[in-house]
């Protein structure tokens, strides 16, 4: 069950950098929460990417957002309404872990 921090799920790792899709329903780059509203996704921001018990820390180097077709029914001919699909790629830069005091 995701947080109210959480922003989206990772899509793909390569060699130091991480591509993060944002949720589905985030139709903004700000997001709000119980704490208020926060920026999500701006350039040279920190995300945390949970791995295990550790967290890695990666900094946004990229946006990217692109709109892709819902898939449909191959059989019928039906109205395609392209929804937005936003990506960040990320830099990995080091590691969180917990100690054992806690």
């Amino acid at each position: 069950m995701p947080s109210d921090r959480t922003i989206g799920r990772t899509v793909k790792v390569k060699t130091y950098q991480v591509l993060v899709e944002l949720l589905p329903e985030t139709s903004s780059y700000v997001k709000s929460s119980l704490g208020g509203l926060y920026s999500i996704a701006v350039i040279n921001s920190f995300v945390i990417v949970p791995v295990g018990s550790e967290r890695v820390v990666a900094i946004v180097t990229s946006l990217d957002m692109a709109e892709e077709a819902e898939a449909s029914m191959q059989t019928r001919q039906m109205l395609v309404i392209a929804r937005p699909r936003r990506t960040i790629w990320a830099s990995m830069i080091g590691t969180l872990t917990q100690s054992a005091r806690g």
